[in-house]
């Protein structure tokens, strides 16, 4: 017998039920009374049970208006709705929380998938649940949330149906032999898909275009000379069709247009011009080809043009990331022995001479820059917790040898208390005999850590996204290498702080960094937890009638990064309505292989 002192699993078998029914939609509700109550209330005796009805008989009593009005004032044993938290009146059973749960079931083997590209061109696809095979001659609907139909189809052999609507659909129905399927589609039903690597190429109607200058940089009063390159695959817009270019100052002021309507092979030139006098810093071309515009910026400067090619190259990783001498290294020891950089100083004069004997330096300065990783977007990588800041260190300072190279390898300072990644700009000069000198400016990725952890909150309600007191909640962790590699983490210290409040309107700095030390007061949860393959969690509840900004701070205490998030947590009443908790979990299958390889035809 089951233990009903704890949770326990059930199964219910609705078959039959769900037979009678074939291509409808069926709500099963399960609830709790007095009757199944094992709590003891001394001499108060359970009420009785309301029988089951059957709401397809054609007996069933009317609804009166009089029972609302029972409803309102109480229930069978007098008990009202301030009584809702009493196990021991009919209330608790009527107003109180998690004595019921309902989920809808569809009756149908048909599943649906629907993909929408940037020009609102739909693509439904149809298979079979029970096979998985693609499914064809299936009547595909398209709705709006008036229940008017859109749009018609029918799938193909390969169980693809497209349609082009000119207004947003609310749901998708098919049909096939008196089978039906449903897919409600409207805006914020999406699964997400940050799990994975689907970032790509923003497309805009079809069209794609770059703009190219011949030099990076220009002096007041020089011509620009641009290219504008068109590529057109699926041939939305007409041959030749004319491209305006427009050139904007700084100040956001038209000062040129120029128009091309003889391309030669997808490739447009424009020669602009600007003034003697025309102010510097950052102008802007604009590229318009009827509804589609591409821009660049432009880089007008009154400086001295350098006279040496100067060519700094370090060693990166294919990531294109600062390679260290500790980029490698496996153990928590390794990792703290102090980082070299190595690399090599190329300079030529412009003429094409050798720039033998002349002095040169190359500087670094690390600053912080935003953690990200392509399938993880909605994780946290950074931790708020820290700041950093750095001084520009000298990398090399001596003498180019007589074919104008030179190699260097330097230590660099310590890090410590990065936040996450940094951002490495390094600045190489190369001086002239008169003490002129050519400079070059290049910028790395820096990685201070071996390995990565986020981390992700569960969604708050719909208006703020605060989450709600008395619930359990959920946070996802996710542990990577520093490629983006799922990473296996023993030791991950997860702690809950409860932090000052912030109001809107204040715009003071406050810094969290008080309390990631260990011995402060406001320290509410906290454990150990590891991850497997890359993925843990922690769960933690806030008990009424505490309220308020919180933080939550996760850190691989092997490691040494760290990550953390605040956030806004309130009473149900306060907060709104929450958001669907499904995503990615739900919609991820995780395999794992007994072994590194297989033959074909062997079973795994």
């Amino acid at each position: 017998a089951a233990d009903l002192t704890r949770w326990n699993r059930f199964s219910l078998d609705v078959t039959e039920l769900l037979k009678k029914h074939p291509g409808g939609l069926v709500r099963l509700t399960l609830s709790i009374g007095r009757g199944n109550a094992i709590y003891e209330c001394g001499d108060q005796g359970a009420s009785a049970d309301e029988p089951l009805v059957d709401q397809d008989a054609n007996d069933a009593a009317d609804a009166s208006s009089w029972d609302y009005v029972e409803e309102y004032y109480g229930v069978e044993d007098g008990s009202t709705w301030i009584d809702r938290d009493n196990p021991c009146k009919d209330a608790y059973y009527a107003y109180g929380r998690e004595i019921r749960d309902a989920r809808n079931f569809l009756v149908s083997n048909i599943g649906l998938l629907a993909k929408k590209d940037q020009r609102g061109r739909w693509i439904v696809v149809a298979t079979d649940l029970r096979t998985a095979t693609p499914l064809s001659g299936v009547r595909i609907t398209a709705l709006n949330f008036q229940n008017q139909s859109l749009a018609e189809g029918a799938t193909d052999a390969r169980g693809f149906a497209e349609f082009t609507l000119k207004s947003a659909p609310f749901t998708f129905v098919a049909d096939k032999g008196g089978e039906k399927g449903y897919l409600k589609v409207q805006q914020g039903v999406a699964l997400p898909v940050s799990h994975f690597d689907v970032g790509g190429e923003q497309v805009s109607a079809g069209l794609k275009g770059h703009i190219y200058g011949e030099r990076g940089v220009w002096r007041p009063g020089d011509d620009i000379y641009l290219t504008f390159v068109l590529q057109d695959k699926e041939q939305t817009s007409p041959s030749r069709h004319p491209v305006t270019m427009e050139l904007f100052n700084p100040q956001s002021q038209l000062t040129q247009t120029v128009v091309n309507t003889t391309p030669v092979n997808g490739f447009y030139a424009f020669k602009l011009a600007t003034a003697e006098d025309a102010p510097t810093g950052n102008w802007t071309a604009k590229a318009t080809l009827g509804g589609t515009s591409f821009t660049k910026t432009l880089k007008i400067e009154t400086v001295a043009p350098n006279r040496l090619k100067v060519a700094l190259d370090l060693e990166q990783s294919a990531a294109g990331a600062l390679l260290t001498s500790a980029s490698d290294c496996g153990e928590r020891a390794l990792c703290d022995e102090p980082a070299k950089i190595r690399g090599k100083l190329f300079a030529q004069w412009l003429s094409g001479a050798v720039a033998a004997g002349l002095k040169a330096d190359v500087k670094l300065r690390l600053t912080p820059a935003p953690t990200r990783f392509d399938r993880y977007a909605d994780f946290t990588f950074d931790d708020p917790a820290r700041t950093f800041a750095s001084e520009p260190q000298d990398l090399f300072e001596g003498a180019l040898d007589s074919q104008g190279n030179v190699a260097f390898e330097k230590t660099i300072d310590a890090i410590d208390g990065a936040p996450g990644m940094l951002s490495a700009a390094l600045t190489s000069r190369v001086f002239e005999r008169g003490g002129a000198f050519s400079i070059n400016h290049a910028a790395y990725g820096f990685s201070p850590y071996q390995r990565y952890i986020g981390l992700k909150l569960p969604k708050g309600d719909v208006s703020r996204g605060m989450l709600r007191t008395d619930e359990r909640h959920t946070v996802e962790l996710a542990s990577l290498s520093v490629a983006g590699e799922t990473t296996a983490m023993r030791n991950i210290e997860v702690t809950l702080y409860k932090i000052d409040w912030k109001w809107w309107w204040d715009t003071s700095g406050d810094s969290l960094a008080q309390y990631a030390q260990r011995t402060h007061t406001s320290v509410v949860q906290q454990s150990v937890v590891s991850s497997t393959g890359g993925k843990g969690e922690w769960q933690f509840e806030i008990k009424y009638p505490a309220w308020g900004r919180y933080l939550i701070r996760a850190c691989d205490l092997d490691g040494g990064h760290c990550t953390g998030q605040t956030f806004y947590i309130d009473w149900p009443m306060w907060a709104g309505r929450a958001q669907d908790q499904s995503g990615p979990a739900a919609s991820v299958l995780v395999f794992t292989a007994d072994k590194e390889k297989y033959s074909v035809g062997e079973t795994a």
